[in-house]
Formats: structure tokens, C-alpha cells, sequence
């Protein structure tokens, strides 16, 4: 006979390894009173790291701003600042100077506050883009900005 759980129970826990390189495994550990029964699995994942840098909540922005890249023009890393009134959620995209989106640099909601993003020549895939004129663009609600970058190699 087979007993019945009720209310707040564990069945599962998760942990999240992210390694060099970004790319990572989730655990997933689920016990069971029947040890025949317990599993244990890892699936593999790949991220880039956005590396979002939080500059200031303290002082809130006024308005909307999406600040030019500096340095510009770069070589190896180059740090984009921008900045929001009121929480959002904010949109970075990359592209090249023939409109093709090169990679995401941020997606995901922020508390008002300025921010700082940095993109080291990479496109989606973790792969060296090459030299030239690229563009960024920001939509946070109906705000949307975008300007120019170029990459020296």
C-alpha cells in the first residue's frame, strides 16, 4: 500500500555549474523513499556571459539614456553605459553594419538605476567577430535608442 503525500514536499534539486568558457551542466537529484526509485542526470547548457554591471541604483536617472561605447573605436573590450528611470525591461541587440543581428548583449528586467554592458568582439556563439562597423540598439518599454561602434583589429 502506497501512502499519500500531502502539502510542501522536495522532490527535486537542482544544481547550476557554470564553467570556463560558458558552458555548464544542471543537476538534477531526485530522491524518493524507494531507492530504486531515486534518479540522478546531468544536461549539458551554453551561455555567454553578458557581463551587466550594475554602476548605481542610488542615484536615479531622470530619463532614458543609451550612452556612447567607450573606448570607440576598440580593440580587444569595449563597455557600453546606459541608463533607466524606472524598472524595465531592457533589450540590447548587436548588429553588423549590413543590419544582421550579431548576438543579444542584454535581455532581462533592471531596477531603475545606470548600467554597464561589455562586449569583447564576440557574436552568439562565442566565435571572434571580424573588423568593422557594427550597431547597438536599446528598447526598454517604448524607449528605443541606437549608435555606432567600430572594432580594430
Amino acid at each position: 500500500k502506497k501512502a499519500k503525500l500531502s502539502g510542501d514536499a522536495i522532490i527535486a534539486y537542482l544544481k547550476f555549474k557554470v564553467k570556463q568558457g560558458g558552458i555548464g551542466e544542471i543537476w538534477i537529484d531526485q530522491t524518493s523513499d524507494d531507492v530504486r526509485n531515486s534518479i540522478s542526470d546531468i544536461f549539458a547548457f551554453s551561455t555567454l556571459k553578458t557581463n551587466v554591471e550594475v554602476l548605481t541604483t542610488s542615484d536615479i536617472p531622470q530619463e532614458y539614456r543609451l550612452r556612447q561605447n567607450y573606448p570607440n573605436p576598440f580593440n580587444l573590450d569595449t563597455k557600453i553605459l546606459y541608463e533607466l528611470p524606472e524598472p524595465r525591461y531592457v533589450k540590447i541587440e548587436l548588429f553588423n553594419s549590413m543590419g544582421q543581428k550579431i548576438r543579444d548583449l542584454v535581455s532581462q528586467n533592471h531596477p531603475a538605476g545606470k548600467f554597464a554592458v561589455h562586449w569583447h568582439g564576440k557574436d552568439e556563439f562565442g566565435n571572434a567577430v571580424s573588423s568593422g562597423i557594427y550597431f547597438y540598439r536599446m528598447k526598454a518599454g517604448q524607449f528605443s535608442s541606437m549608435r555606432k561602434l567600430i572594432l580594430i583589429k
